[in-house]
């Protein structure tokens, strides 16, 4: 695996329209990640009356972060695009049955735990996949402001309109948070198709032992340089573009998609 090489893809003279495209779908994703978040404790609640299993439903989203060096490596072995578009459909989808079931009164506490590890899969793909896009679509001189730009939508969205839309919708009816939800997943994915396709990352090996391999060789780096391993250790809030230029330099999505977390 070969790090700070940036992949074969080149865009030609920077347009404002992809770039407003990617904010403002990852704008579109965050909401949607914000009201699920608030959203599923509150089913989980309702259908269990358990504090342990809704602690689980909780829980159970994060926990998709763990596999996240595995699936960054295989970002980094697809087109930015489709890795984007295939998982805002995916979590569109997942979020669309939800609201199905509970609109017919069906929701297991298993399918809400699995639903939730789910959607956490498609964010860490998707997640991953944006932040590998960006130098694609910006000049190097403006990949600080478009990095914050999108971290500004991602914790606009999560963090202050999301979760009090979520709340807002399950006031409503149980069903509305989770089919609101599925709707700015498909938003965000239709807003993404009109991206360059661009191409995969140059990878001269193929198959699990090479992921594994490459993923290996991406936390050797990130444990075994005193630099990288002191800013790892840093909380991620207050040092957001460092994460980003991490990711970006070492040509490893991984690495700045954790600072970044």
């Amino acid at each position: 695996m070969t790090f700070g090489s940036r992949p074969a893809f080149r865009p030609g003279p920077l347009r404002a329209a992809p770039l407003s495209r990617l904010v403002t779908a990852n704008a579109l994703g965050s909401v949607g990640d914000g009201a699920r978040l608030a959203a599923l404790p509150l089913l989980a609640a309702a259908v269990t009356h358990d504090v342990f299993w809704v602690s689980v439903v909780a829980a159970a989203g994060r926990a998709a972060w763990l596999p996240a060096p595995l699936i960054g490596t295989l970002v980094d072995r697809m087109a930015a695009r489709r890795s984007m578009v295939g998982a805002e459909l995916a979590r569109c989808a997942l979020l669309a049955v939800l609201a199905a079931a509970t609109a017919v009164g069906w929701v297991p506490v298993t399918l809400l735990v699995l639903l939730a590890f789910l959607c956490g899969i498609a964010e860490v793909f998707f997640d991953s996949a944006a932040q590998a896009v960006v130098p694609r679509l910006a000049a190097d001189r403006q990949l600080e402001r478009t990095n914050a730009r999108i971290i500004g939508a991602q914790i606009t969205g999560t963090g202050f309109i999301g979760p009090p839309l979520g709340a807002a919708l399950w006031a409503v009816g149980q069903p509305w948070p989770f089919a609101v939800d599925a709707v700015t997943f498909l938003g965000s994915a239709l807003l993404l198709r009109g991206l360059p396709l661009g191409a995969p990352g140059e990878r001269t090996e193929h198959g699990v032992a090479a992921l594994l391999r490459g993923t290996w060789a991406g936390l050797r780096l990130l444990g075994g340089d005193r630099v990288l391993r002191r800013w790892w250790r840093r909380p991620s809030a207050a040092w957001p573009a460092p994460g980003r230029r991490l990711g970006r330099r070492t040509g490893w999505a991984p690495l700045g998609a954790w600072w970044c977390r």
